[in-house]
């Protein structure tokens, strides 16, 4: 059987992808399915003739009995700790990151109530700590489950294999500094210095830009900045991962040459090299990923044996499952297998087909280049978008140019940053023509990724259903074109560009349709309101409340699916907002007006070098129209219009409907903040939106549906949208 290790890997990573986070139930329903499913393939013979069948049954099996295993035995135990208070001994084993006004420190717990134990944890206070990594902090804290307010974060933590947060509630604990020798301090401390390097001789964000192309480290990147790589889509080159090891693997390898060294041995000395570098840039999923990878190639070279790229990215699939199966649920070891697999697919599929006809044209060398560039990233983004639709919920189309523009800057940068580093951690007075060399590069890619990210290409962008459609009827025209070319017909130019634009036509066509309805994202965000306004490339943001701390983040991703700014940003008085959220909102995506009525948010406005502009009877841009009105205690409604809705929003509790302006009376849709009032005007109401927590928001809608009334509440179940389109109001559940 060919690729036996592809086979097997490629099986086990998708049963887990997919089980990963299924009930125990399901996992075991499955288990059993596939092993008599295995049985029978044994016995039959036809099908025992193929094996491919058998191995993929086996692997399907043994991916389901690791599930069952490491729950029963692993992750059920740990969570028996959650919701209780300890006496503990915590190691902490990294610098803290800093996110959301509090500061959460990767750290494993060997010790709990006097008893010996090994529990990974997400330590977190709200002041920094004079903490270095592997100091022992012992007191009293309090464990708690990670994520216990999302399933999409519970399910990230649990895929790093971290499930229990840990905090000090009394805040009595005592840090004791450890001196003795440690690797893993070590590679923390030159991690930490070789960072410090770079933004040391390279201030701000070409600095930091450069750090993250490094070492992985995005942390001093602003906002602003990370912003215009999202919405070019090229955040995966300040994620080290196999672009990365593969430079640092060609330069090495290159200097190697150069001193005269046999290939056996460079590959030898390749191979600790490849390690300490996995270590140094924090052993994630898709350094080591890349890095076991290239280990296998080393190997094959030293052995004398065939490379096979595949086999290899089975080989590494099943060593990372095999030490934690619930890494199959990573987003970033999703994103990195499938960008693999397209990528090798491409290679040995497609890219010798160009090379083919580079030959027989002489003048298509000087394009060859680019269009293979195109055709690589063009396999990775088909390969990613089923996961990336589902975590962003948008196609971004910039990522096409971006990429062919980007990718190559960065990989020089990369290079003169490190050698920068390195020259400034060994003299500051030396001339550091590699770092100045990385910093105006930087700077070129910022300015770059600036320039797509405001222009029309940034905002072509499909939503997750769209995108579906659109990939099924790719895959089929591709399919037909198969046929006919395996018939004996040469069809593969036309079909080629047959396949360009129908994907080119279908994008735009639904990205400009899409835009002209109107869409209204109501945030669950717990206890409060934040909902998003868009309607032909304009966005507006009401209210900025609730009680979930990952607010921010939500509010991101709802924003994945307008044009990838905020025009407005209104505020209602004396409404009460996250900190949190406002400043995150304020720094990500600087929104052009600020309109408010309380004095606390003028306050904050000025921080933010925001003028406060009080809005006082309506804001109107030609495209949406809000309105404000006052109940007879002068608490704020407002009404926002487009030109297919009509909507109410009471994002202040108590609000009287009875005293507000007749022009209420007719809204499509009401959107409320917790309770809603008792005066409901149900005859020409259309549907109700409650934005509140699990308890309260489904109380709130089973009321109000045995009366009849059409009702939907966020209540911990994800956001909702209305879109209004030809006079038609639709909900969908995000």
């Amino acid at each position: 059987m060919p690729r036996p290790f592809a086979l097997i890997g490629l099986t086990v990573f998708f049963v887990l992808a997919v089980l990963y986070n299924a009930p125990s139930l399901t996992v075991m329903i499955v288990f059993l399915s596939a092993v008599t499913a295995l049985l029978l393939s044994v016995i039959i013979r036809n099908i025992r003739r193929q094996p491919a069948i058998p191995v993929a049954l086996a692997g399907t099996a043994v991916a389901c009995l690791m599930l069952i295993l490491m729950n029963e035995f692993y992750y059920y135990p740990q969570l028996k700790l959650a919701g209780s208070t300890h006496d503990a001994k915590i190691v902490v084993t990294d610098f803290p990151e800093y996110n959301y006004g509090k500061y959460y420190y990767e750290a494993k717990a060997v010790e709990a109530d006097g008893e010996k134990c090994s529990v990974k944890l997400r330590l977190m206070f709200t002041g920094k700590q004079d903490i270095a990594p592997y100091d022992e902090i012992n007191g009293n804290f309090y464990f708690y489950k990670l994520g216990a307010s999302s399933d999409e974060m519970t399910a990230s933590y649990k895929s790093e294999n971290t499930f229990i947060g840990a905090k000090s509630d009394t805040g009595e604990f005592i840090i004791n500094k450890t001196d003795s020798f440690s690797i893993g301090r070590e590679i923390a401390n030159l991690r930490n210095n070789i960072g410090s390097s770079i933004t040391c001789v390279l201030p701000g964000d070409p600095g930091a830009l450069s750090k993250a192309l490094v070492l992985g480290d995005r942390s001093d990147l602003s906002r602003e900045a990370y912003n215009w790589l999202k919405n070019c889509g090229i955040t995966h080159v300040i994620c080290v991962s196999g672009l990365h090891i593969s430079l640092w693997s060609l330069a090495l390898l290159w200097i190697l040459r150069k001193i005269k060294l046999k290939e056996t041995t460079a590959c030898i000395i390749m191979i600790p090299a490849e390690i300490f570098f996995m270590l140094l840039t924090g052993m994630t999923y898709s350094v080591v990923r890349a890095g076991i990878m290239m280990i296998i190639y080393l190997l094959s070279v030293i052995l004398s044996r065939r490379h096979d790229s595949l086999n290899a990215l089975g080989v590494s699939i099943c060593l990372i499952t095999a030490v934690n199966p619930f890494s199959a649920g990573s987003v970033s070891l999703q994103l990195s297998v499938l960008a693999t697999l397209g990528i090798i697919l491409c290679s040995e599929y497609v890219l010798p087909l160009i090379s083919k006809i580079s030959d027989k044209h002489h003048g298509f060398i000087y394009v060859e280049k680019p269009v293979k560039m195109l055709l690589i990233t063009a396999s990775a983004a088909m390969f990613t978008a089923p996961v990336s639709l589902s975590v962003y919920g948008s196609f971004n189309f910039s990522v096409f140019p971006s990429n062919l523009i980007i990718v190559g800057l960065a990989e020089v940068c990369m290079i003169c940053a490190a050698v920068g580093a390195v020259i400034a951690m060994i003299s500051t007075s030396i001339v550091n023509i590699p770092a100045f060399i990385a910093g105006v590069i930087a700077k070129c890619i910022l300015k770059i990724a600036s320039f797509i990210s405001e222009s029309g290409l940034s905002e072509i962008r499909v939503s997750e259903k769209d995108a579906y459609i659109i990939l099924c009827v790719i895959f089929a025209a591709a399919a037909l074109f198969a046929l006919i070319e395996y018939s004996g017909k040469r069809i593969l130019a036309p079909a080629s560009v047959a396949l360009c634009l129908i994907f080119v036509l279908s994008v735009c066509g639904f990205s400009y349709a899409d835009k002209q309805r109107t869409r209204i994202t109501v945030t669950d965000i717990g206890r409060g309101l934040t909902a998003l306004i868009s309607y032909k490339n304009e966005t507006i943001l009401l209210g900025c409340s609730g009680d979930d701390y990952d607010g921010g983040h939500k509010i991101s991703q709802a924003m994945n699916l307008s044009s990838g700014k905020i025009d407005a940003f209104i505020l209602p008085g004396d409404g009460g907002f996250n900190p949190d959220y406002y400043d995150s909102i304020m720094s990500s995506f600087a929104p052009e007006k600020l309109f408010s009525s309380s004095e606390d948010y003028s306050v904050r406005a000025k921080l933010s070098n925001r003028e406060n502009e009080k809005i006082t009877d309506e804001y109107n841009s030609g495209n949406i129209e809000i309105s404000v009105c006052h109940d007879s205690s002068d608490r704020e409604a407002y009404i926002v219009k487009t030109d297919e809705i009509k909507a109410l929003f009471l994002p202040l509790y108590g609000v009287e409907i009875s005293s507000l302006d007749k022009e209420t009376k007719d809204c499509d849709v009401v959107v409320c903040n917790g309770k809603y009032p008792d005066e409901f005007f149900f005859d020409n109401m259309g549907m109700i939106v409650i934005s509140d927590d699990e308890k309260h928001g489904c109380e709130y809608q089973n009321q109000l549906i045995s009366k009849g009334i059409n009702c939907c509440a966020t209540a911990g179940n994800g956001d909702i949208s209305i879109y209004g389109f030809n006079g038609k109001i639709n909900v969908e559940r995000g």
